[in-house]
């Protein structure tokens, strides 16, 4: 399985739309995108039929108590958390749980998360915790527009850090024993 990864495209849906087809390029059939703007995950529509979307701290979809800011799912066999903020924030919402207390007490295998705009892709605690940056054309925190990618196989996941021309910024794979 491939799963491409976006953060903080903040509205920029052109940039965000070149990403996705980049990353369908590599085989990428499930899209998720981790906030800033929760919207934004919409266009990931267009390029795919399974989307998985949670918001950003600065979307209003934050503040609704109907959309979840942390989600578990499974992604090839990984147990994976989905959040903007690897961290509590003060923006949080009383029933929101801290990230660090959900990694422990769910035994998470990924960690998507993004915020800083600033990607990385490593191995921390036994997990695979995977930023993918901004796609955001322009962005001053950011040195260029990233994206990630998940490929799973078997025991092995893989979290790589791609640019829009295909070159790999960052690449770490995690065994799952």
């Amino acid at each position: 399985m491939i799963a491409a990864v976006f953060s903080d495209s903040h509205k920029d849906l052109k940039t965000l739309s070149l990403a996705a087809e980049a990353a369908k390029g590599f085989g990428a059939t499930k899209m998720i995108h981790l906030g800033d703007a929760f919207r934004d995950g919409l266009e990931l529509k267009k390029h795919s039929d399974d989307v998985v979307m949670v918001p950003g701290l600065w979307c209003d979809e934050y503040h609704d108590s109907k959309v979840p800011n942390r989600l578990i799912i499974d992604l090839g066999g990984f147990k994976t958390l989905l959040t903007h903020s690897n961290k509590a924030t003060l923006e949080d919402m009383a029933q929101d749980r801290n990230p660090e207390e959900i990694i422990k007490a769910e035994n998470i295998d990924i960690l998507l998360y993004g915020h800083t705009h600033i990607y990385e892709s490593v191995i921390r605690a036994g997990r695979l915790d995977l930023n993918p940056g901004s796609c955001r054309a322009n962005d001053k925190r950011a040195a260029s527009v990233t994206y990630g990618l998940i490929i799973t196989d078997g025991n092995k996941a893989t979290g790589k850090i791609m640019d829009l021309n295909g070159k790999v910024a960052a690449e770490t794979t995690l065994i799952k024993l």
